[in-house]
């Protein structure tokens, strides 16, 4: 009988191991609200290789993107920024915010300028 209870016991032991796996998974999941598809992606933004007729060009800012820099990054209006990609795969970028190279977007009231 004390035989039968121990194996009964030890039955049940992976069962509650697994389920006291599955719970805190599941509950990440559900409380994170992580959709799986974009989780388990290998391309989550790329979606075709951009041809370089696509991206050739200068870009400039427009009137929202500088209001932005203006009030949010407190860059000065009189600043003009631009990037310029060019055909043979280089650019160039001309006072460029400081806050694209922050880890965490923050201003620091600096501009970059460069090309390769």
């Amino acid at each position: 009988m004390e035989h039968e209870k121990q194996q009964n016991v030890n039955s049940r032991l992976p069962s509650k191991m697994l389920l006291w796996t599955l719970v805190p998974i599941v509950a990440l999941f559900i409380s994170c609200n992580v959709p799986l598809g974009e989780l388990f992606s290998l391309y989550q933004c790329v979606t075709r290789h951009a041809q370089s007729i696509d991206v050739v060009g200068v870009w400039v800012p427009d009137q929202a993107t500088r209001d932005d820099t203006r009030i949010r990054g407190r860059y000065p209006a009189s600043v003009q920024l631009h990037l310029h990609l060019k055909e043979d795969g280089k650019f160039e970028m001309m006072e460029m915010p400081d806050w694209w190279m922050d880890g965490f977007g923050d201003s620091h009231g600096g501009y970059k300028s460069g090309g390769g």
